[in-house]
This record gives C-alpha cells, sequence and structure tokens, in this order.
C-alpha cells in the first residue's frame, strides 16, 4: 500500500453560509499539491479522522495555509480553531447502509430514514461522525453507529438509512455542541 500524500493545515472558522454543507475551504497550492479538485473528498485528521468535500478558498485565504471547516466537521475530527489537522485526497465509495442512532430518547416515524438520507445525500461521512439533522426548527443529534462495505463513504439515493430508537453515547462529550457558525459566527462582532 503507498502512502497518500498529505499536507498539515490550521484551522479556521467556516463561513455562515458554509455551514452543514460538509465543505472544507482549502487554498489552490494546496489542492494542487494534493491533486484536488473541487468535490473530490478528503480525510481530515485531527484527534480522530473523518471526511469532507475539498472545495476552492475564498480570494482573501489564497495566501494562507489554513482550512475552513464548520463545527460539525471539527468535532468530528477532534479538533478546534487554531490547531492543525493532517488533510489528504481519498477515494470513497457510495454507502450501502448507514445506521445512525440519537444522542437522546426520540420517537420518530418509519419513514424518518428516508428523510436523514435525503438531508444526507452526496455527503461524505464515517463512522463515529455526529450529523445534525434539522427537525422543525431544531438540530436532532445522531451519532453514525454503522457504515456499509467500509468506515467511510457517500451517502446517495440508493443507501439505506436506518436510524435506531435507542440512544448512544457521543464518543467526545468534551467539545461545545454549538459552535459560533451554528449561531451565525462572529464576523459581525469582529467587524465592529
Amino acid at each position: 500500500m503507498t502512502e497518500r500524500e498529505s499536507l498539515e493545515l490550521e484551522v479556521a472558522e467556516a463561513r455562515t453560509r458554509d455551514v452543514g454543507r460538509a465543505l472544507a475551504r482549502l487554498n489552490r497550492q494546496t489542492m494542487s499539491r494534493l491533486g484536488l479538485r473541487p468535490g473530490d473528498f478528503i480525510e481530515v485528521e485531527g484527534k480522530r479522522r473523518t471526511v469532507a468535500i475539498a472545495w476552492p478558498a475564498y480570494t482573501e485565504d489564497e495566501d494562507h495555509d489554513i482550512i475552513r471547516i464548520d463545527g460539525v466537521i471539527r468535532h468530528n475530527a477532534g479538533t478546534s480553531i487554531g490547531e492543525t489537522v493532517r488533510i489528504s485526497k481519498v477515494d470513497l465509495k457510495p454507502i450501502s447502509k448507514l445506521v445512525l442512532a440519537p444522542t437522546e430518547p426520540i420517537r420518530f416515524s418509519s419513514d424518518f430514514g428516508v428523510y436523514v438520507r435525503q438531508i444526507l445525500e452526496d455527503k461524505p461521512l464515517s463512522k463515529g461522525d455526529t450529523v445534525m439533522i434539522p427537525i422543525l426548527g431544531e438540530a436532532l443529534r445522531l451519532i453514525i453507529t454503522s457504515i456499509q462495505p467500509d468506515q467511510s463513504g457517500y451517502v446517495t439515493e440508493d443507501s439505506e438509512v436506518a436510524v435506531k430508537e435507542e440512544p448512544v453515547k457521543e464518543m467526545d462529550t468534551s467539545r461545545p455542541k454549538v459552535s459560533y457558525e451554528d449561531i451565525g459566527g462572529l464576523e459581525d462582532a469582529r467587524r465592529k
């Protein structure tokens, strides 16, 4: 097995418009060095590994070796703003079966898995990741307990998605459950 090329980048806060889209914004030089095109999948490794979608950096970030990722990706990678993560290109396969579980007791209809699949479609996921599913103006936290055929993949319209009613514990509860981007970011406050 050959070693994939990887780079270390400093983690920066995602812009509000990117929250929940599984995007990792990277400058052109980083994308070129790793052979990435917009929409390719990358592995983001902090204290744990997760996956994201490589996307071009904002113009003002082109001269900086940063990766802009939202609070969900940071949580899943076990990292924070200002820390360093290792990234590399990764080839993901479609997920055939995805099983998720809530972090607290909840009841839902039998077709809830179809709704979750629609929300997660085309997004890269890894076993153990936390995902946020919007329901009636709130965000339901679900943990990925099983992925087939691999430990990471992306959801398609053909993916079978099951949501257990029995809650599971999150792997790392020391990180905040809500990030600044989730509530609109700090950009306005910083400008003042």
